[in-house]
């Protein structure tokens, strides 16, 4: 796992950061082409997340392309 997965998930997940920095961590993770990532956006699109919609969306748009692979 790359190590900026862990720490960009952690800054998307850190409530005591404004809704704006934690957002930005997410678009970065979308950026990441390894599985963990797409695992992290998972997780990040529970329905309890503030960033469901757009944890979502990034799914939903990476799926077609670098996050098809079999091993995501």
């Amino acid at each position: 796992m790359p190590a900026a997965v862990a720490d960009l998930t952690t800054r998307a997940r850190a409530s005591q950061l404004s809704l704006a920095d934690r957002r930005f961590a997410l678009d970065s993770l979308a950026f990441v082409t390894d599985p963990s990532a797409a695992k992290s956006m998972l997780s990040l699109a529970d329905a309890s997340s503030p960033l469901r919609e757009s944890a979502t969306w990034w799914l939903l748009n990476r799926l077609g392309s670098d996050w098809s692979a079999p091993e995501y």
